[in-house]
């Protein structure tokens, strides 16, 4: 996905997002399954929790420089519009937001809209079948 933004090399960087899912599907349904089996039950209040504990600074650091690259790059609504979904990302929102909008995640013709980056954050997870 890096090379992809910055070379357009390889095209559409699918792949990359495809093996992400994966192996995050994968990792967090080994995660789900030791604590069913560890404590007899599933808490999904935990496990978001955790996922925040997790994610968060990261993400907010990352938040906070899109918001002040947004005020510098851009003018009055795309600003507002950035922020919007600044707060929507920081609510794990993002798919919703963007699907509310419209926006086609595999438009390959259009430049690349680095808001979207956010949706894999957004995932929930797995569902646990016995």
């Amino acid at each position: 996905m890096v090379l992809d933004h910055l070379t357009g090399r390889p095209s559409g960087g699918f792949i990359g997002v495809d093996v992400f899912f994966v192996l995050s599907g994968f990792l967090i349904t080994g995660l789900l399954l030791k604590e069913t089996e560890a404590q007899g039950r599933l808490s999904f209040r935990g496990f978001y929790a955790r996922r925040a504990r997790r994610i968060l600074p990261a993400s907010v650091t990352v938040l906070i420089a899109v918001i002040m690259a947004a005020h510098y790059a851009f003018r009055g609504v795309r600003v507002r519009e950035t922020v919007t979904d600044v707060w929507w990302a920081l609510g794990f929102g993002a798919n919703v937001h963007f699907a509310e909008l419209g926006t086609d995640y595999f438009q390959a013709n259009r430049s690349p809209d680095h808001r979207l980056d956010a949706r894999e954050l957004c995932s929930p997870p797995p569902r646990m079948y016995r």
